[in-house]
C-alpha cells in the first residue's frame, strides 16, 4: 500500500481482529467469539488489495507480474520462518500418528491449499486442532486463492465492462452471500461454509466493493455527523458480535423461521462483525474530519500491533500448540500471559528483521538473498515433507525406540460397500460376501458401532455369515424425532423408517446388532437440543424400536457402552505417547476402571433394565474383556498395540478383542435356529 494512502485506523482494526483471535485461542472463555477476527481480516484485505489493482486499471497500469511480486515479498519470508520453526519443532515432539498429518498440513500450505485438506480432515476422527500447528493457516490459503482469481477478474471488468465494476463485484458479492447462507442453513455444512473460498468470497468482496467505490466520484458529500454515527455503529457492531453470546444469536433465526443445528448462529456473528468492519472502512475513507472511532483506533499501541499483526497471527498459534502439547495441556494462566508476550516479541522481531527488510528492498526477488534463503527452506520442507509422508511419519525410528506407536486406524480398512438395486450404498459389507440377499444381519449404530465392526466382521466371516453396517446415529423413528427442532435428527428419524421398511423387504435378515455411545448420544439431546427428559425419551424411542423391529421376526441384541478413557478428548492417545515417552504411568492419568464406568453408565444400565424386562432383545457387555475382574483398571493396550483409537473409541486391533463376544452370539443364534 502506498505510503500515500496510509491510513492508521486500518492498523488499528488490524489490531482488534489479531487479539481478537490470539485471545480467543489463549483464553477462550474470556472472548468466545473472538475467531471473528479472521472475517475483520478478510473485510481489510479485500478492500486494501482492490484499491491497489483498481487504481493501476484506471491509469491501464497494472502489471499482474509485479502484483505477484508484490504478494510474494509481503507475505512469504515471515510466512516461510514460521514454518521452518513449526516444522523442526514438530520433528522433535510428535509421534507417528501426528508427524503423518502435520507433514500433509505443511505441504498444503505451501500449495495454499490448507483450506482445503483441513475441509477433508473435518471429520469425525480427525485429529483435535491442538495437534494442527498449521490450521491457521486455512485463512492465508483463502486469501490467496482469491488473489490468483480476482485479479484476473477486475482487469476483465475494467476492458469489457468498465462502466460496471462496481455492479458485477455487487453481484458476485451476492452471489457469495447467497451461498454462504445456504451452505450453512440448507445443507448444514458448516465446515464447508467456513473453509472454502466460494463461501468466504463475499466478506473479501465487500472490501472489495468499498474501494471501488471509494474511486468513483461522488455528487453528495455525506455529513461529518453522519459519518460519526457510522463509525461507532460499525465499532460497535464488531464489539458486540465478539462479545454477544450465541444462545441470543438463535433467536432473531427462530423467528425468521430458520431451524438451526448447533453452532449454526455463527453465521448471524460472521454476517454482523463483516457489515461492523465495512462500516468503519467506509467512514474511514470520507474527506470528513477524522472521527472519535478513527483517532481511537489511530493510537500508538495499535497502530503497533496492527503493523506486526501478519507475523503475530503466524506465529502465535504454533506457539500455543507446541506448549500445550508439551505440557499435556496443562497451562496455567501465567503460561498462556507469557506465550502471547512471547508471541508478540517474535512477531515484532519477524516484522523488524525479516518483513521490512525485503519489503522495503528495491532489488529484484532473484537477488535478494532473504527471498533466495527463504526458496532454498521451502524446497527443504517440501522434500522433508514428503520423506514423512513415504516414511508413514517415521514409524520405524519409533518402534526401534520401543515405542509400538504406528498410526492408528479404525474401523474395518479399505471396507467394501453393500449396495442396492439402484446401485446406491447401503453401509459397509461385514462377513462373506456383500450380496444383500444373502445378509443375515445388520450392525446399527453410530461411530461406536462404526468401530466395533471389525470385530463382527471377524466373527461373522468365522461364521460363514454375511451382513452391513448401516449408519445411524439418533435410533429412533420419525414418531419420536419430531420431539427435535434440528433437521438433523428429523433425518435421522426418516432413515430410521426407511431401515424398517428395509426389514420388511429382506426377509433374510434374522438379527440386527446396535451398538452407541448411549449416555453420551442421549445426554447431547438436552445440552444441543433442549430436550428436558432425555433419558425418559431415550427409554421410550429405543423401547419403540426393538419393539418394530422384533415384531418383524428379527431378533436385537445391543452392544452396551464401550469404557471411555478418564481424559475425554479427541487426543487422548496422543497424551498417553507423551506420557509414556517421559516414562510417567499412564494408568493413573489414563486407563477407566471398573467403578467409573459402572457409575456413570447407571442411568443407561436402568433404561436396558427396562428393554430387558419388555423385550427379547439380549445384551452383550465389553466390560469382562477390556475390565478383568480381578482388576479395578481397565486395559487400553498390550505389547502389540493400543486397543483405543481415541478417548472412547476402539481401535481396529482394540475392536478384534471383541470378536469372541460376537462369536458366541453367532453360535446361540445358530442353535436356536437348527431344528
Amino acid at each position: 500500500m502506498d505510503k500515500t494512502t496510509y491510513r492508521a485506523d486500518i492498523d488499528g482494526l488490524r489490531a482488534i481482529a489479531v487479539l481478537s483471535v490470539i485471545i480467543f485461542h489463549f483464553i477462550g472463555s474470556a472472548l468466545p467469539n473472538g475467531y471473528l477476527g479472521v472475517d475483520i481480516f478478510f473485510v481489510i484485505s479485500g478492500f486494501l488489495i482492490t484499491g491497489i489493482i483498481h487504481k493501476s486499471c484506471l491509469t491501464n497500469s497494472f502489471s499482474l507480474k509485479e502484483f505477484y511480486i508484490r504478494r510474494v515479498r509481503r507475505l512469504f519470508p515471515a510466512f516461510i520462518s514460521v514454518l521452518f520453526v513449526s516444522c523442526a519443532v514438530a520433528y522433535l515432539l510428535f509421534i507417528p500418528s501426528e508427524l503423518l498429518p502435520f507433514a500433509k498440513s505443511a505441504l498444503a500450505s505451501l500449495g495454499f491449499s490448507s483450506n482445503i485438506l483441513f475441509y477433508n480432515e473435518t471429520g469425525y476422527f480427525d485429529a483435535h486442532s491442538q495437534l494442527k500447528p498449521l490450521l491457521h493457516t486455512w485463512s492465508l490459503a483463502v486469501e490467496e486463492q482469491f488473489y490468483i482469481i480476482f485479479p484476473l477478474l477486475l482487469i476483465a471488468l475494467h476492458k469489457w465492462l468498465k462502466k460496471y465494476v462496481a455492479c458485477a463485484i455487487a453481484l458476485l458479492l451476492v452471489a457469495s452471500l447467497t451461498a454462504y447462507l445456504v451452505t450453512a442453513f440448507q445443507a448444514h455444512d458448516l465446515d464447508l461454509a467456513f473453509y472454502m473460498l466460494p463461501m468466504r468470497a463475499w466478506e473479501l468482496l465487500i472490501g472489495a466493493y468499498l474501494a471501488i467505490k471509494a474511486k468513483q466520484p461522488s455528487t453528495t458529500t455525506p455529513s461529518a455527523n453522519k459519518i460519526q454515527a457510522t463509525s461507532i455503529l460499525g465499532l460497535s457492531l464488531i464489539l458486540m458480535s465478539l462479545i454477544l453470546p450465541e444462545e441470543i444469536t438463535k433467536q432473531p433465526l427462530n423467528i425468521m423461521g430458520i431451524q438451526t443445528n448447533p453452532n449454526e448462529p455463527k453465521v448471524l456473528l460472521n454476517t454482523i462483525v463483516t457489515i461492523g468492519t465495512a462500516l468503519l472502512l467506509y467512514a474511514g475513507s470520507s474527506p470528513c474530519p477524522k472521527t472519535l472511532v478513527y483517532r481511537t483506533l489511530s493510537l500508538p499501541p495499535s497502530i503497533f500491533i496492527g503493523k506486526i499483526s501478519y507475523s503475530l497471527y503466524l506465529w502465535h498459534w504454533p506457539l500455543y500448540v507446541f506448549a500445550s502439547y508439551y505440557f499435556l495441556d496443562d497451562l496455567p494462566k501465567i503460561a498462556k500471559a507469557l506465550l502471547i508476550l512471547l508471541s508478540i516479541l517474535f512477531a515484532y522481531l519477524s516484522w523488524r528483521f525479516i518483513e521490512q527488510p525485503v519489503r522495503q528492498s528495491h532489488k529484484k526477488l532473484r537477488d535478494m538473498p532473504a527471498i533466495k534463503l527463504g526458496v532454498i527452506t521451502a524446497t527443504i520442507i517440501t522434500l522433508g515433507s514428503i520423506v514423512v509422508i513415504k516414511n508413514e511419519g517415521f514409524t520405524r525410528y519409533h518402534q526401534a525406540m520401543g515405542l509400538n506407536n504406528k498410526p492408528l486406524t479404525i474401523g474395518i480398512q479399505s471396507p467394501q460397500k453393500a449396495l442396492n438395486q439402484g446401485g446406491h450404498s447401503l453401509g459397509t459389507v461385514l462377513g462373506t460376501n456383500g450380496d444383500i440377499h444373502n445378509t443375515s444381519f445388520i450392525l446399527l449404530g453410530d461411530s461406536h458401532a462404526d468401530a466395533i465392526s471389525p470385530a463382527l466382521d471377524a466373527a461373522a466371516k468365522d461364521a460363514d455369515k454375511s451382513g452391513i453396517f448401516m449408519l445411524n446415529t439418533c435410533l429412533m423413528t420419525s414418531e419420536s424425532a419430531q420431539q427435535f427442532a434440528a433437521p438433523k435428527v428429523k433425518n435421522c428419524g426418516e432413515s430410521t423408517d426407511n431401515f424398517l421398511r428395509f426389514l420388511d423387504d429382506h426377509k433374510n435378515i434374522k438379527t440386527v446388532f446396535i451398538a452407541q455411545r448411549w449416555r453420551e448420544r442421549t445426554i447431547e439431546w438436552q445440552e444441543a437440543y433442549s430436550i428436558q427428559n432425555p433419558f425418559a425419551l431415550r427409554q421410550t424411542s429405543l423401547l419403540q424400536l426393538i419393539q418394530e423391529i422384533e415384531d418383524k421376526a428379527v431378533k436385537v441384541i445391543i452392544l452396551e457402552q464401550i469404557p471411555a478413557l478418564k481424559i475425554e478428548r479427541n487426543d487422548a492417545i496422543s497424551i498417553y505417547w507423551r506420557l509414556k515417552l517421559r516414562n510417567r504411568n499412564t494408568e493413573q492419568a489414563i486407563n477407566p476402571t471398573r467403578d467409573i464406568y459402572t457409575t456413570k453408565l447407571e442411568p443407561i444400565k436402568t433404561i436396558f433394565r427396562e428393554i430387558q424386562h419388555n423385550t427379547n432383545a439380549e445384551f452383550i457387555s465389553a466390560l469382562g474383556t477390556l475390565c478383568p475382574e480381578d482388576k479395578n483398571t481397565c486395559k487400553i493396550s498390550d505389547k502389540n498395540g493400543l486397543w483405543y483409537y481415541d478417548d472412547d473409541h476402539l481401535s481396529t486391533y482394540g475392536a478384534l478383542k471383541l470378536a469372541p463376544l460376537f462369536s458366541q452370539a453367532f453360535s446361540i443364534e445358530q442353535r436356536a435356529s437348527s431344528p
